[in-house]
């Protein structure tokens, strides 16, 4: 429905327990507009250390146990998701990570696949440090890949789409 839910993010609250809701209308007759304001721009990890850049995160986990809880925040709900949508497709052959976290904070992704060996995630400790390709074990039944964004290609290859669909109309 919108992009706050799912995953936490920067400033961005992810999935809530709909009582929350309730809760901030009920204590503080909060407007929808205040709400969405909260959940879209004041949430996330920006509400739990500060800010939401994970970069600043990662170099400050050591001296502010915050910053250090939003990673595990982070890190965690990835964890989840990976789980409950390798359960819904009954397994996985490819674990990507992709974006700007995805590509650029060894740290994260090894977080993220800290004991996922039960369902076949096995990072290689060398090939995950340096983003590129496969990072995954010879031994790991599911392939973990980095692939760097590529936006723009994205969005040409949606236009292309777009058009080529709307010419034979």
């Amino acid at each position: 429905m919108s992009p706050i839910g799912g995953l936490v993010m920067s400033t961005r609250s992810g999935d809530l327990d709909p009582g929350v809701i309730l809760f901030f209308l009920r204590k503080y007759e909060m407007t929808p507009a205040q709400l969405d304001g909260l959940f879209s721009n004041s949430s996330g990890l920006k509400a739990i250390a500060g800010t939401g850049n994970m970069k600043e995160l990662i170099n400050r986990r050591f001296s502010d146990p915050q910053a250090q809880e939003a990673i595990d925040v982070f890190c965690y709900q990835a964890k989840r998701q990976i789980a409950a949508l390798a359960a819904g497709l009954g397994g996985l052959d490819i674990l990507i990570f992709t974006g700007g976290i995805g590509e650029n904070a060894p740290l994260i992704r090894e977080q993220i696949c800290r004991d996922m060996v039960f369902m076949g995630i096995k990072l290689d400790p060398a090939l995950h440090q340096t983003s590129e390709d496969i990072i995954s074990t010879l031994d790991s039944t599911v392939s973990v890949q980095v692939i760097k964004t590529n936006e723009a290609w994205m969005i040409a290859k949606h236009i292309d789409h777009i058009i080529n669909t709307n010419l034979k109309n």
